[in-house]
């Protein structure tokens, strides 16, 4: 018979084998394989291989970098030559994705269509686009006008919104004459829900703001909107935003009707003073405030009210009904001592916004009336606009849009890296002590 040894598989055998380690070849030295032909200037990419020995070893790849980072004439990196191609097809995606929406706008199904305006309602107020709407403004306002017409509830509101928004891209090409008549209709009809009636009566108001050429069109509509805050019997949404509006319209007002406004209205305006609506108490305080500097400006004489109207405001910056809760009685005393200061003294809280290289200046109550109904429109994308949006720029008179060079990119880019670093190291460290203080109560 044959022995166990004589078969390698075997377990006795297994256990009898030596298992010798394995020992793996030197590697030689790397070589740096020469650029191939057409490569020049050291800005094309060099390869640093591993050469494979006689055995037939796989070789490997270790880098592949750029000479020009390592140039002489720039040790920070920055060359000054930035591709493009990038940004450009991320602007044809966009393009391609928005006209995508814009022709669910006509979906038959309600919720598709809203997702449509919600997307739409999105890119524009963080992009500028009106070179993109050349030729497709009518086809919107057409949706729009129907949207307004026969949508209701949140599909009617977001209508209302992107015909504020179109006014914004477009300017005075925007197409008032089809948009006024239908949120006329709308913010007048008591079938309506009150929301959605004061969110038409906010768009006709900035529409026209933003759009309208004649001063006589502002006029008419401040006389309409002067009708509604004054009827008391309304709801307190569609008086503080007839308010709202009367006040953005009066910043753009011709400057005879001031005169007028000021016998009208100061009387209408006091009694609103006294409103159970924070919202209310505010904006016709605001209302009021720019109608005095509006009124200084034009030499009309108005001490004879300012006395009146200044005790008028002490009051509300010194009330403390308890029926309020506590985050409105603080906002309405902080705004009203800014309306007293106005009254008496003719100051403004001056704010300064930091646009890029550039900086914005809000001392003056029409301004800071502009820029908070923009703001309110275009949230966070107000900065974008202010940057590039001719049309948002001439309402503060910033003049042509600068000329961005590349290297200002690449130092806000940097900037902006540098300070989200730096705030990310701080939240780190303020979260290590909150965590530490956890742990020792424990």
């Amino acid at each position: 018979r044959g022995s166990c040894y004589d078969d390698v598989s075997h377990p006795r055998c297994l256990n009898s084998i030596n298992v010798l380690p394995l020992v793996m070849p030197k590697n030689k030295k790397k070589k740096v394989v020469p650029p191939e032909t057409g490569l020049s200037n050291g800005h094309q990419a060099s390869a640093i291989v591993t050469q494979p020995d006689d055995e037939g070893d796989t070789g490997s790849v270790i880098s592949s970098m750029d000479g020009s980072i390592f140039s002489d004439q720039d040790p920070s990196g920055f060359t000054g030559a930035v591709d493009d191609s990038s940004d450009d097809q991320e602007v044809i995606r966009m393009e391609d994705i928005l006209l995508e929406n814009i022709d669910m706008l006509t979906d038959k199904s309600s919720k598709t269509r809203l997702s449509a305006l919600t997307y739409v309602d999105k890119t524009f107020c963080q992009k500028v686009v009106s070179d993109f709407l050349t030729g497709r403004v009518l086809e919107l306002m057409e949706v729009i006008t129907k949207g307004i017409k026969r949508a209701s509830g949140a599909e009617r509101c977001q209508n209302a919104r992107m015909a504020m928004l179109l006014s914004v891209q477009l300017g005075t090409e925007f197409d008032l004459a089809s948009a006024k008549p239908v949120l006329t209709t709308a913010m007048n009809d008591a079938s309506i829900p009150v929301m959605e009636r004061a969110m038409c009566l906010n768009a006709l108001g900035f529409c026209v703001f933003m759009s309208a050429i004649d001063s006589l069109e502002v006029v008419k509509l401040m006389e309409v909107f002067e009708g509604f805050y004054s009827n008391r019997r309304l709801n307190p949404s569609l008086i503080q935003a007839a308010l709202n509006s009367w006040s953005l319209l009066l910043t753009v007002a011709p400057q005879m009707l001031i005169r007028q406004l000021v016998d009208r209205q100061f009387s209408v305006l006091q009694t609103l003073l006294g409103s159970d609506s924070t919202g209310i108490n505010i904006s016709s305080g605001q209302a009021i405030s720019l109608l005095f500097e509006l009124a200084r400006d034009c030499d009309v004489d108005v001490d004879g009210e300012s006395s009146e109207v200044a005790d008028a405001l002490h009051d509300m910056a010194a009330d403390s009904n308890r029926y309020k809760g506590r985050k409105d009685r603080s906002q309405q005393r902080s705004c009203f001592r800014d309306f007293v200061e106005t009254i008496e003294d003719g100051s403004v809280p001056e704010k300064h916004i930091k646009i890029g290289s550039e900086t914005l200046k809000l001392d003056t109550w029409s301004r800071i009336i502009q820029y908070g109904a923009l703001r309110e429109i275009l949230g966070n994308g107000l900065h974008a606009h202010l940057q590039s949006n001719e049309v948002v720029r001439e309402v503060f008179s910033m003049g042509p849009i600068p000329v961005v060079t590349v290297a200002d990119r690449y130092l806000e880019k940097m900037e902006k890296k540098y300070f989200n670093a730096r705030y990310s190291k701080m939240r780190t460290k303020a979260r290590s002590k909150q965590r530490d203080k956890r742990s020792d109560f424990v």
